[in-house]
């Protein structure tokens, strides 16, 4: 699994050929690593593509002062960081909630899930509004439903630490919701 080059300026195409090797060696392992640190809805196939075509683009700068596989898996671990931060910046409430379609009908119930998408719909704009770390934190918690320890080892934290920027993120959406809330009124109101 482990490849060591010699050279201080390692040949292009033999790199090629070593990345080739390292594709095939290392497909099934890099699939697995990914999988566990990406959301569920990823496509692990085309992340770990994207990984390896990442890595083949960027043959000319490894310098080769370690191993192709340490520097495949910086790649990847730099590629699931982008990715979680991406999915904790774009989570939708609205979409976790089946309540749009009843808004349209003559239902009864109508009138409950507009009151209910309006309420959704605020939370996403309070969400939007907390930090990438916070954001991160509260969609693993309660939208992945991860515990803290799965959140603790995936972010290399504490579980008191995870609990701390639990209560912060809380805090900074209960505060953002009784503010947005309070706007709302007032634009009711004037």
């Amino acid at each position: 699994m482990a490849m060591a080059l010699e050279d201080e300026q390692p040949d292009p195409k033999g790199l090629e050929l070593k990345l080739a090797s390292l594709y095939r060696e290392n497909r099934g392992t890099v699939a697995r690593w990914i999988r566990r640190r990406l959301p569920r809805d990823a496509d692990v196939d085309d992340v770990v593509q994207e990984i390896f075509l990442t890595a083949w683009r960027s043959l000319s700068r490894f310098r080769g002062e370690g191993q192709l596989s340490t520097w495949l898996f910086v790649i990847a671990q730099r590629k699931a960081s982008s990715l979680r931060r991406e999915a904790s910046r774009h989570v939708s409430f609205i979409e976790h909630a089946d309540v749009a379609p009843e808004i349209f009908t003559e239902s009864p119930r109508a009138e409950e899930s507009l009151e209910r998408y309006e309420a959704l719909r605020l939370m996403q704009v309070a969400f939007g509004g907390l930090t990438a770390s916070q954001r991160d934190v509260i969609g693993r918690v309660y939208l992945e439903e991860q515990s803290t320890q799965v959140v603790a080892a995936a972010l290399g934290i504490s579980i008191t630490n995870v609990g701390v920027r639990l209560f912060r993120a809380r805090r900074a959406l209960a505060h953002a919701l009784v503010s947005n809330a309070a706007k709302r009124e007032s634009a009711l109101d004037g």
